[in-house]
């Protein structure tokens, strides 16, 4: 099943949660290891 962008800005009015562009709270970190991936662009001719 999908959820279209208008049903999603309902669930989050009604919800009012103060996530408005994360759809997941902050985590502590707790002696993790933090690393983020970027891929390379490539120059394709």
């Amino acid at each position: 099943r999908t959820v279209s962008r208008h049903q999603l800005e309902l669930l989050r009015e009604a919800v009012h949660d103060d996530m408005e562009k994360n759809a997941r709270p902050r985590q502590e970190v707790n002696s993790r290891y933090i690393s983020m991936f970027r891929p390379f662009e490539q120059n394709r001719h």
